[in-house]
C-alpha cells in the first residue's frame, strides 16, 4: 500500500510538470498570436507551416526555404480581419473558400510556423482583390487537388491568392511558376500535358519581390 502511494504521488508530480510545460506552450502561442494579430494589415499575406503529411509534401516542392506550406490573405468581413484562403485535403474536404480568425487560421498544435508579409495595393486594386474572391466563390470554385495550373475551375492555395494579385495588377503576371519533372513521382498525378508538373513553389512567392516581409513567428513546437 505504502508503495502504491509512492507511485501515485510520483504520477501526480508528473503530471503537474506535463501540465505547466504544456501550459507555457501554451501561454507562449497565444502570445505570439496575439503579435502577429497586432501587426496585420488589410492586404497582407499570411503564410503558415503545418505539420502534416500534406503540408510537408507542400514544402518539400519549395526550392530552398521549406517553412512554410499554406498562405491566405488578410481581408475584412464585417470590419474584422479574417483570413481568407482556398484548403482541401482532410482539413477541409468541401475543399471551399474559408474565412477564418487569426485564431482559428492557426489552430494550436496543427502549425508551428507562422510569416506576414506585406505587399503595396492602393485602394482600386484593394477593392479588385475583392471583386476576385467573389468572383471565385460565386463561381463555386474549390480546392484543386491534382495542382494543375492549366485549369482554373479548381485553384491550390497561393494559385488563388497569386491570381487574386495578379487581377489586382490588371492581369500583370508578377508571380512566375516553375516546372518539375514529375515522372514516376509518388505524390502527385501528372494531370499536366507530358510529366511536367508546372507549380508556383511557396517560397517563390514568399520571397518575391514585390512582397515584404514584416515578421516571422516560431511556435513552441517547432523543429527545424
Amino acid at each position: 500500500m505504502k508503495y502504491l502511494i509512492i507511485v501515485l504521488f510520483l504520477m501526480g508530480c508528473f503530471n503537474k510538470v506535463k501540465n505547466k510545460r504544456e501550459g507555457l506552450k501554451d501561454k507562449i502561442f497565444i502570445t505570439q498570436i496575439d503579435s502577429l494579430k497586432s501587426i496585420i494589415k488589410e492586404g497582407d499575406i499570411i503564410f503558415r507551416g503545418g505539420t502534416d503529411i500534406e503540408s510537408a509534401i507542400i514544402r518539400d516542392f519549395s526550392y530552398n526555404d521549406k517553412l512554410f506550406s499554406h498562405c491566405g490573405i488578410i481581408l475584412k468581413q464585417n470590419d474584422k480581419s479574417v483570413v481568407t484562403h482556398i484548403l482541401g485535403g482532410t482539413t477541409n474536404p468541401d475543399g471551399n473558400i474559408l474565412s477564418q480568425t487569426v485564431d482559428d487560421f492557426f489552430a494550436y498544435p496543427d502549425n508551428e510556423s507562422a510569416g506576414v508579409y506585406k505587399i503595396a495595393l492602393d485602394s482600386i486594386e484593394m477593392k479588385r482583390v475583392y471583386q476576385f474572391v467573389d468572383s471565385v466563390k460565386k463561381r463555386n470554385i474549390t480546392f484543386d487537388l491534382k495542382f494543375n495550373l492549366l485549369d482554373k475551375s479548381k485553384l491550390y492555395c497561393n494559385e488563388f491568392i497569386i491570381d487574386a494579385l495578379n487581377f489586382a495588377k490588371n492581369n500583370k503576371p508578377i508571380f512566375p511558376h516553375t516546372s518539375f519533372y514529375l515522372k514516376n513521382t509518388k505524390y502527385f498525378a501528372v494531370s499536366n500535358k507530358g510529366d511536367s508538373f508546372l507549380f508556383y513553389p511557396i517560397d517563390a512567392f514568399q520571397h518575391n519581390k514585390i512582397l515584404t516581409e514584416k515578421a516571422i513567428f516560431y511556435f513552441p513546437n517547432y523543429t527545424k
